[in-house]
């Protein structure tokens, strides 16, 4: 297995990927259900709104060095 520690720039930048990903990927999915609720169940436009705030989540340079360990 190839074990080696990345340096701070690398874990930037994967910091950015996956938090480009993470945010992009719950906003779609919050659209999606929305346009849903619009439809079918009024009711699930609260659900909508969290995985708004899901997608605000930041994932920090801190968090996968803490996952490297």
């Amino acid at each position: 297995m190839h074990n080696t520690h990345k340096t701070h720039a690398e874990l930037q930048e994967l910091c950015n990927f996956v938090n480009w990903i993470w945010s992009r990927t719950w906003i779609v999915l919050a659209v999606i259900l929305g346009i849903c609720a619009l439809i079918w169940n009024p009711y699930h436009i609260i659900t909508a709104a969290l995985l708004v705030f899901v997608s605000r989540a930041r994932w920090e340079v801190n968090d996968f060095k803490a996952l490297e360990k």
